[in-house]
């Protein structure tokens, strides 16, 4: 019988998800993996499969993550300009541990470039809805000075 499992999977995952994007995902050791997860060998290829199955559910979790505030302070300020200006500003983490990390996604980038299709496609994906989210607000403002222009 198995043996149920002993630690918060989602935790892992954040946990991998900081190694990963501190040392990238060739210089980032399953060992590494282990210590900062707080997992067993065996638990982590039972639950994830293996490192680079690892590494696309932290980076997936990265990009959603960093994509939902993107469009949240995208669309939180009450003027379309506001909200461009949040966005634009909001790239850059006030967090100077975070800002020393950079962004995983770039990061990705700069380790795979478009050699992995699987990485490339949740990329595009990830870079239409954020781009989706911007046109809306850019039209929302160019109807709001279309108004005040009429008036």
């Amino acid at each position: 019988m198995a043996r149920p499992k002993e630690f918060d999977r989602d935790a892992a995952v954040e946990r991998a998800m900081s190694v990963f994007w501190l040392k990238g995902y060739a210089a980032t050791s399953t060992d590494d993996l282990l210590r900062a997860m707080k997992i067993g060998r065996q638990s982590m290829y039972d639950t994830f499969g293996d490192k680079r199955r690892l590494y696309v559910e932290a980076l997936k979790r990265y990009s959603e993550e960093r994509i939902a505030e993107h469009i949240r302070r995208l669309r939180s300020p009450v003027s379309p300009l506001a909200g461009i200006e949040a966005l634009v500003l909001g790239l850059i983490f006030s967090d100077r541990a975070a800002r020393e990390k950079g962004c995983m996604g770039i990061g990705s980038i700069s380790e795979f470039g478009c050699s992995d299709p699987e990485l490339a496609e949740d990329r595009a994906k990830n870079a239409a809805v954020l781009r989706k989210a911007l046109l809306e607000r850019l039209r929302e403002g160019t109807a709001c000075n279309r108004n005040r222009r009429d008036h």
